[in-house]
């Protein structure tokens, strides 16, 4: 995704350039300063994309998956047509190569601005100090009209200009680097050097570091000559520095560099009035305004797709209750692809055992061939019985979900203790649809949750497995406390589980367990500790979240909210 964060950076950043040029220009029309816009402008390329990055917007709703193929019977076991994989060519391959990239430019510019400080103090050990027209400055060879310094500033003039420069423009050129020092100007560019060697890829961040040099340059002249109206001979005096200055590229203020802005200066100097100014000025503050909000409102590809989790196969039998989650079974059986990728063998594959934990694992690499997908995928390649699974679901995580690539994660649970087959299916049937009526939670099903279809909140109730559920709906205890609504949910989320809420979860769904007053005693990630938290005669409501409402970072994170009786 750093590619695509990269050019949203640089969108941003031409975005602002537009509506710097705009309010630089309405100020321009009344007279008044405009090198802040530009500093502006600099802070806000930086802070938009970062903001955007690490407080993110709530995303666009994302269409539900399609379903998986299903099974069908044939040969000596089981073949599940498994959903394709993603691809191999992912624009997360480039992540680390453009990230060391970054990295290293920054360096090199950071590197270039100490070096150049570093010329600049070999140089002041050959500068005089002198005292000329009141003013204290240091004298050079050659390197000035400038600003030395940052924190305490000091004046450096050329030796020609103490000797062939006439007093009055002598005195316009001191007070004009007099006037720079007054303003923390040094400062200013001292900023917008950071600016740029943080973001030393982006053509739009060094033309907007050109043109606060330009304003600040334009700024100090409207200063001086507001004092002294003398605009011809300022504007010779410009000329004749331009001419006679050494060029260099140092970061100091110079009164006559570069040389490409002494144009501009002068006839900015020279340029009459604006009749009606505030109708005009008032047009290019909207565009302006209009140019900042379509920055600040730029959609961001900062945050991967969300993952999807297909159910492949589903047997009339229940599934066995998974005691750890998909991404804690990549923690402790693949840890290095967490880190550093899968490369081209991306593909899990996960049997759970009765006993809730990992009885076998593999992964191999998910390779489509061209215009067709994935192959079908012979299951009974384990050592697991066919007839022992319960569920298949297949889960594809993208860039940044699941470690710096792709993961598609085949998750298989057998089917729970006890069980038997309640009716068979003949060959090439379709499997048996899961059951949206009620899913079990918690080991051994001793939590039964049912729920009605839709979006959003919903009241559901919680009753010991094995018994008549009431009607969907209804509250077991009296004096239910008040629902908890979506905005808590998230927050909860968020504080609680912050590793869920940027990147989503692989499970069924996370779930809390708060008092009456409403603050979280417990809560996890898929429902197999909830048993361990409550018991059904403690609940007094439980609701469950899914949909747009629980949508963070564009990750649907369904949510069982349970509150205990007091």
């Amino acid at each position: 995704m750093m590619l695509q964060w990269m050019m949203f950076c640089l969108a941003v950043a031409v975005l602002l350039c537009a509506g710097a040029m705009a309010l630089e220009a309405a100020l321009r029309t009344l007279r008044r300063p405009a090198r802040w816009v530009w500093a502006g402008a600099m802070a806000l390329s930086l802070a938009i994309p970062a903001l955007s990055r690490w407080m993110p917007r709530a995303p666009e709703p994302v269409p539900a998956a399609a379903s998986a193929p299903g099974a069908t019977g044939g040969g000596t076991g089981m073949v599940i047509a498994l959903p394709a994989a993603a691809g191999r060519m992912d624009p997360a391959v480039l992540d680390g190569p453009l990230r060391l990239g970054w990295m290293l430019a920054s360096a090199l510019a950071a590197a270039s601005w100490l070096t150049a400080w570093a010329a600049l103090h070999r140089r002041r050990r050959a500068w005089k100090a002198e005292r000329v027209d009141g003013v204290d400055l240091l004298v050079s060879e050659r390197t000035g009209p400038a600003v030395f310094g940052v924190l305490r500033g000091r004046i450096v003039v050329p030796a020609w200009v103490l000797r062939d420069a006439a007093p009055d423009a002598r005195a316009l050129l001191l007070e004009h680097e007099a006037e720079h020092l007054r303003a923390g100007d040094p400062r200013l560019l001292a900023f917008g050097l950071a600016c740029v060697t943080l973001m030393p890829w982006s053509p739009a961040a060094w033309w907007q570091l050109r043109r606060l040099r330009l304003a600040i340059e334009m700024d100090c002249d409207g200063r001086v000559l507001a004092r002294r109206n003398d605009v011809r001979g300022y504007g010779t005096l410009l000329l004749e520095v331009g001419r006679r200055a050494a060029r260099g590229r140092l970061p100091v203020l110079s009164f006559g560099e570069p040389a490409s802005f002494l144009e501009r200066r002068i006839r900015m100097m020279t340029r009459p009035a604006v009749r009606a100014p505030l109708p005009r000025a008032a047009a290019l503050c909207g565009l302006s305004l209009a140019l900042l909000a379509a920055a600040c409102e730029a959609p961001g590809p900062v945050n991967p797709a969300p993952a999807t989790r297909d159910r492949a196969y589903t047997a009339p039998e229940a599934a066995v209750q998974a005691a750890l989650t998909p991404r804690e079974a990549m923690q402790r059986y693949y840890p290095d692809v967490l880190t550093r990728g899968a490369g081209e063998q991306n593909r899990f594959f996960f049997v759970i055992g009765q006993d809730g934990q990992v009885a076998e694992h593999h992964r191999d690499a998910a390779e489509a061939p061209r215009g067709e997908g994935l192959r079908a995928e012979r299951v009974d390649a384990f050592r697991t019985d066919p007839e022992a699974i319960a569920a298949i679901d297949v889960m594809k995580m993208t860039a940044g979900q699941m470690g710096p690539g792709p993961v598609n994660i085949i998750w298989i649970q057998l089917k729970a203790p006890g069980q038997t087959a309640s009716a068979e299916r003949a060959p090439g049937s379709a499997p048996a649809a899961p059951s949206g009526a009620a899913a079990g939670a918690g080991r051994g099903a001793n939590i039964r949750i049912n729920q009605s279809a839709g979006q959003g909140a919903q009241r559901v109730t919680v009753t010991p497995a094995g018994t008549t559920p009431p009607a969907v709906g209804a509250i077991d205890a009296p004096g239910t406390p008040p629902l908890v609504d979506a905005a808590r949910v998230r927050g909860a989320i968020q504080q609680h589980l912050p590793n869920v809420a940027r990147e989503g979860t692989t499970a069924e769904n996370v779930w809390f367990v708060s008092d009456a007053a409403g603050r979280v005693v417990a809560f996890g990630e898929g429902t197999a500790g909830m048993n361990d938290a409550l018991r059904p005669d403690d609940i007094a409501s439980v609701q469950v979240f899914k949909g747009e409402s629980v949508t963070l970072n564009g990750h649907e994170i369904p949510v069982i909210w349970a509150v205990r009786k007091n």
